[in-house]
């Protein structure tokens, strides 16, 4: 192929449809002569020079002895331990979840090389001048609401904020704002901006009513900015200041925002969950931002909405310590069992923040420190014991009925885990725990196993046989 055809660099995902970006071969030769890989993975890895090469402890699976490799005559990396390898663009994509297209432009901007303008499809140029007016008319509405903060008519929201023991500092970071009561107030500002009122709805911020006149979704709320992993605004959460329902409204499904796939303040977290090696999960905007505030910056929340297999794969690229600090009501408590199932299915772990005197990490932290909340998150119990701590507390394991209770609980959890060795420590602990014999959890485990696979429902003791194990 001529080094001056347009060639296919990248693929991305819009509205379900693959969008092709095109760039010259030409350019994309520039852009890796002008990138140093060694730099680029310095930035996620500790490197040292061996030889003529660097080796460091892999990003992308769990190991203690180095086995990450970057040749920097060949502008290439390669795990040993994974099998995970490839250049300059491949490690951007890996490491930071970006199709080819975004690492092609994240490498372009972070190496200071112009962006030539991509060749598009006519389907992906429509698609992609949809999304620029789209984030057009969100860029648009942040900077009114963060006026409308600072106003007169925000003083109410302000005043809630501080309140909260939020800095100007902290809430300037997450360019917090306020949507007034009224009915219009960014649609028709937007409109007098000169903003196609087609963006204004397809962003979410205006709503067609019955009678085609259209009004604002947000009125009469405290405004958080929601920012896809790269920084770029893609929709907004609302809380409401007075009586309104819901308490929390969010930007719907949109061309840019998709709540199954975005985690809140990822790419303010992302230095910090790197350098730290460890990523808090939350429930709610504003346990982030207080965290932020205390001196904790390697947190992130989810949408609202119940946590996705995707955005946890997304942080377990960052990291393999995940630690869930949910509110310690029962609905936070059943939302945890969800993330420890969600994180397991995306193939890793997570660890389990509880404690008492708050009603959410927020509360806690505002009561008792940045400090005291860290010591929490440094002493989280591992998923598996969490759910047995969880089911014990639940009933008296010093009766029979209680212990079957709790055995009831674990054997179907500890059927699904994939590592024997786990298996094998948590039946251990059970055993002990319980004070039944270990053989017989094992049994448990291995009959409820047969059962699934052979696709039979729930799990019952086979009759006449004496597979409880508690000792007389």
């Amino acid at each position: 192929m001529s080094p001056n055809i347009k060639a296919l660099v990248g693929r991305e995902l819009t509205d379900g449809k693959v969008s092709r970006r095109y760039y010259s071969e030409d350019f994309i030769a520039e852009l890796k002569s002008r990138a140093d890989i060694v730099s680029l993975i310095s930035e996620y890895v500790r490197l040292r020079r061996t030889g003529k090469n660097y080796v460091g402890l892999c990003p992308f699976h769990q190991e203690k002895t180095p086995s990450f490799s970057v040749d920097p005559d060949k502008q290439l990396f390669y795990c040993f331990g994974c099998g995970q390898g490839g250049n300059i663009f491949t490690f951007l994509m890996k490491i930071e979840n970006l199709t080819f297209q975004d690492a092609v432009e994240e490498l372009a901007r972070r190496t200071g090389l112009p962006l030539p303008k991509a060749a598009l499809d006519p389907e992906a140029a429509r698609r992609s001048a949809r999304a620029a007016g789209i984030r057009k008319a969100l860029e648009f509405a942040r900077d009114r609401y963060r006026e409308m903060l600072y106003s007169a008519h925000g003083a109410k929201a302000l005043k809630y904020l501080q309140g909260r023991g939020l800095s100007r500092e902290i809430i300037d970071l997450f360019q917090l704002g306020y949507a007034p009561a009224g009915w219009d107030f960014v649609t028709q500002g937007a409109l007098k901006a000169g903003i196609d009122i087609r963006y204004l709805e397809l962003s979410g911020l205006s709503v067609r009513s019955r009678r085609g006149t259209y009004y604002d979704r947000f009125r009469n709320r405290i405004m958080f900015p929601i920012w896809d992993t790269r920084g770029e605004l893609i929709g907004f959460a609302g809380r409401a200041l007075g009586d309104e329902t819901p308490k929390y409204l969010n930007s719907p499904d949109t061309p840019v925002f998709h709540k199954s796939r975005e985690l809140y303040a990822l790419h303010l977290a992302k230095p910090s969950i790197r350098s730290k090696g460890r990523v808090c999960v939350m429930e709610g905007y504003m346990d982030v931002i207080s965290m932020f505030q205390n001196g904790i910056d390697y947190v992130v929340a989810g949408m609202g909405t119940a946590f996705s297999v995707e955005q946890a794969r997304a942080l377990l690229l960052l990291s393999d310590d995940v630690v869930l600090a949910y509110d310690q009501d029962e609905a936070g408590k059943k939302a945890v069992r969800r993330c420890i199932d969600v994180f397991r299915e995306a193939g890793g772990r997570s660890r389990v923040v509880t404690f008492e005197g708050a009603k959410d990490p927020d509360e806690f932290v505002q009561r008792y420190g940045g400090d005291k909340f860290e010591e929490l998150i440094e002493n989280a119990s591992p998923d598996i014991r969490f759910i047995f701590e969880e089911a014990a507390r639940s009933t008296d394991i010093s009766t029979v009925e209680g212990k079957l209770q709790v055995k009831d609980i674990m054997i179907p959890v500890l059927a699904a885990l994939d590592s024997e060795f786990e298996i094998s420590v948590y039946t251990t602990e059970l055993s002990r725990k319980l004070d039944v014999r270990k053989e017989s959890l094992e049994r448990d485990v291995e009959l409820y196993r047969r059962r699934a696979r052979a696709g039979t429902r729930g799990y019952k003791n086979p009759k006449n046989s004496n597979t409880t194990g508690y000792d007389n």
